[in-house]
């Protein structure tokens, strides 16, 4: 089995980015443009692999006979599947064992925080410079273009170096866990009933909507604390509090949708009372609204391409 460390970059800006999109819409999104990859066989050389070159790059590296290493594999294994068609015999995810391995003493599991833990040289932050630029824009600035490459080789530079040092740590059970895990995005399985999902949405927003007309109250006075706090006032409810999570000095009003507080008032004598508990609970719990929301955005996603790369790599 050939070891093979790869690293991707890519195109962003301010509104396509990793930061408000998931990596699904990311990597299957028209403005999507592969800058280049960063590639180390085993212990060799980190090389520069062009974006014309991938294909013949991984041509060489039979699936059933490779490993892949790459740092938060969610984006790197995805594109490598999703754009190119190649799904190894087994992934690595180097941040997924910094997360297993050291996530109960680090503050963060990016690249730049694990290596400053290890003692490694400082992560570059070239990648700022490149911000809204096409690949034919950055090589065309023959100076930010060699920085660039250079800031992708030394992201691989360092992946192998932190991989090195928890490799020994991992358990042995763990390195078919983690390939199962990522798997199950890299290769997705399931189908959305895109029409019930919608259906479900439209209802979980019309509810919200009922909740707020009984109520009588408007979203901003449910959102806020303090808002609500005095609309329960108003009616005479005596609030209870409780220490903040963040200073047990201070006290906050007892309004999360686990405390006892908030279930006893949705039995309270005051059917307004009621009606505004419900509603803030209900105005609050956006989870299923999200939920529902990036699942229809990934459903609809161009899944077509993807399949035929799969199919053709299974057959």
């Amino acid at each position: 089995m050939r070891l093979l460390y790869l690293d991707f970059e890519s195109y962003y800006d301010q509104e396509y980015s990793l930061r408000k999109m998931t990596p699904a819409e990311y990597i299957l999104d028209p403005r999507w443009e592969t800058h280049m990859m960063g590639a180390a066989v085993d212990d060799g050389p980190v090389e520069i692999i062009s974006a014309e070159a991938i294909p013949q790059f991984l041509s060489a590296f039979p699936y059933k006979e490779t490993i892949t290493t790459t740092y938060n594999a969610l984006f790197d294994n995805c594109i490598l599947a999703w754009r190119y068609g190649y799904v190894p015999e087994r992934m690595i995810d180097a941040m997924g064992m910094v997360r297993m391995l050291r996530g109960h003493v680090l503050k963060g599991v990016s690249l730049e925080t694990t290596a400053d833990y290890f003692h490694l040289p400082a992560k570059g932050h070239e990648i700022a410079k490149v911000k809204g630029l096409r690949r034919a824009a950055i090589m065309g600035n023959p100076v930010l273009w060699a920085q660039y490459q250079d800031y992708c080789r030394h992201d691989v530079y360092l992946m192998r170096a932190i991989f090195n040092r928890l490799a020994p740590e991992m358990p042995p059970s763990q390195w078919k866990v983690m390939d199962l895990v990522l798997r199950a995005a890299v290769e997705p399985q399931f189908h959305v009933n895109v029409e019930m999902l919608e259906q479900h949405l439209q209802d979980v927003i019309t509810e919200k909507e009922r909740l707020l007309f009984e109520c009588g109250a408007n979203k901003d006075d449910l959102m806020s604390a303090a808002k609500f706090e005095q609309l329960l006032l108003d009616r005479g409810v005596e609030i209870e509090y409780k220490p903040s999570p963040s200073d047990p000095e201070i006290k906050v009003p007892c309004f999360a949708k686990t405390d006892q507080f908030m279930s006893d008032l949705q039995e309270h004598d005051d059917p307004q009372v009621q009606a505004l508990v419900a509603a803030r609970l209900g105005i609050k719990s956006t989870l299923e609204e999200t939920r529902s929301r990036r699942l229809l955005a990934i459903a609809k996603l161009e899944w077509d391409d993807v399949k035929k790369r799969l199919d053709s790599q299974r057959h």
